[in-house]
């Protein structure tokens, strides 16, 4: 099921990238209901550059999640 949230937000997405100057990227984990088929193509269709993030590189990566909100979770 979370591949189809997924897909559906990212319909929305590039809904909102109509007026913006191409090619767009878009960086996110790479948790695997982001990278569906019709995510993928439905990205490179409206040249949105997809970036996965390495796992387990927060630290590093992701400086805020790891020292601004992690704890306020």
């Amino acid at each position: 099921m979370e591949d189809k949230v997924f897909e559906s937000w990212i319909e929305h997405f590039v809904l909102y990238t109509q007026k913006i100057k191409k090619p767009v990227l878009l960086i996110f984990d790479g948790h695997g209901s982001h990278l569906t088929y019709k995510t993928v193509k439905t990205a490179l269709d409206n040249q949105v550059i997809i970036l996965c993030l390495p796992p387990n590189t927060s630290h590093a990566l992701q400086p805020l999640d790891v020292g601004v909100f992690a704890p306020a979770k």
